[in-house]
């Protein structure tokens, strides 16, 4: 029986440093996929099936590491990271930044943002 062992260390939205016992490496997720410093996969929406392509060199996933990351950098510096409840006066208009990248609205997880507040 072979030993393994990985572990997720949470950076921020979707960046992360993971642990094995290959080694440290940092990796990218996102809804519909992720990347790493090996390689990437897409996720199909049929659970179970992910498509996996690892790189053969690693110059070529350094670059596409380096986008990603500089991608994710733009993004997260255009959402407003404090968005609070208390900034809306209805359900929907929360539900509609949520749905625009406001995580923070969803404290439960369910996709449904503040669901304390009025329709």
């Amino acid at each position: 029986m072979a030993f393994r062992f990985n572990k997720r260390i949470k950076l921020s939205k979707g960046l992360g440093i993971n642990l094995s016992k290959s080694g440290i490496s940092t990796s990218y997720r996102t809804k519909s996929g992720s990347v790493n410093s090996k390689g990437f996969s897409i996720r199909t929406g049929i659970p179970g099936l992910t498509y996996r392509k690892r790189f053969k060199n690693s110059g070529c996933a350094l670059s596409v590491l380096l986008i990603c990351m500089s991608i994710m950098l733009c993004v997260s510096c255009s959402i407003d990271s404090n968005c609070k409840c208390s900034d809306f006066s209805s359900q929907s208009e929360a539900q509609s930044a949520f749905n625009n990248g406001c995580d923070e609205l969803d404290r439960d997880n369910d996709g449904i943002a503040c669901e304390n507040l009025p329709n």
